[in-house]
């Protein structure tokens, strides 16, 4: 079941690279037709919104598996290891509840935007609910990953994890 979350939480991230990877094309697209054949899209602006949620909420339990996510180190590297792991346990729990009630208040959200039908009336219409449900989804791996990340520090390791399919 462990290798599965994780194959996902990687699959996840690498889905992240190929929506960052398609935006850089339609912007540089965009641009292009913008500036050298005065023709700009009326598209890139909007997708690149969308994309650039579901990237960020996709890619987001991967950085915490590395322990990619910034912090600032200045008083906790004076700590000791016991220490330190105890404060990485504390936030990690509250970052895991947080992350848990930031779900389920977007997860209704969207929900909500579901049920009504909802349409955001951009460039085209599209349903308010698709852009939206990046945020859900993500905050659930999310809070999966806090709760792992906290019982990786308490076991008295570094937080990340060390298996052989950590990296892409």
């Amino acid at each position: 079941m462990r290798a599965v979350y994780n194959k996902l939480v990687l699959g996840m991230a690498i889905l992240a690279g190929v929506i960052l990877a398609g935006m850089s094309l339609w912007i540089s697209y965009d641009v292009v037709m913008r500036y050298v054949f005065a023709r700009p899209t009326i598209w890139a602006d909007d997708l690149s919104e969308y994309a650039l949620l579901w990237a960020t909420f996709l890619a987001a339990p991967w950085v915490l598996q590395n322990e990619g996510h910034v912090r600032i180190e200045l008083l906790v590297d004076q700590l000791s290891v016991k220490w330190r792991n105890a404060v990485a346990v504390a936030a990690s729990s509250l970052c895991a509840v947080v992350s848990a009630i930031f779900t389920w208040q977007t997860g209704l959200t969207s929900l909500e935007f579901f049920n009504r039908g909802m349409i955001m009336a951009r460039s085209w219409e599209i349903p308010t609910w698709v852009p939206y449900a990046a945020i859900p989804l993500g905050g659930a791996f999310l809070t999966i990953e806090f709760v792992l990340r906290a019982l990786r520090y308490a076991r008295g390791g570094n937080g990340a994890r060390t298996d052989e399919n950590l990296h892409i």
